[in-house]
């Protein structure tokens, strides 16, 4: 289930942030609507889009303790000798969120970890469609 949210949220909110760039150019509402309709349903996309676009980062499950879950997956994974890269990205990618203080906010934040690596807005861009 974990892996399935990892793989799901990383790949969306990518998503996002690639079309959030000037070369792209393309509408982030319309991305939305195309990667929840065109592709395999995604129950993160479903749930937590909507909440990204509207830069909605409440928490339903905080930054905090899935870094902790994170963790405690990656330190079973080595002890089983397993390597999952996609993982470790992602404790990376939410460790920067909790070293930004940005750890009491829910998992969908990740965005905002996105945004900080390529000094984006995704506000900048989903105000403009308004």
């Amino acid at each position: 289930m974990m892996l399935d949210y990892i793989k799901s949220d990383i790949g969306y909110q990518s998503t996002f942030e690639y079309t959030n760039t000037d070369s792209v150019n393309a509408d982030i509402h319309v991305q939305r609507f195309q990667i929840t309709n065109q592709t395999q349903r995604s129950r993160s996309l479903d749930l937590y889009g909507g909440r990204i676009l509207k830069s909605d980062f409440e928490p339903g499950f905080y930054v905090n303790h899935f870094v902790k879950d994170l963790g405690i997956c990656l330190k079973e994974c080595q002890n089983m000798g397993l390597a999952l890269p996609g993982l470790a990205l992602a404790q990376q990618l939410y460790l920067s969120l909790k070293a930004h203080g940005e750890g009491n906010l829910g998992t969908q934040a990740l965005i905002v970890a996105l945004e900080f690596l390529n000094n984006v807005s995704l506000d900048e861009q989903a105000g403009s469609t308004k």
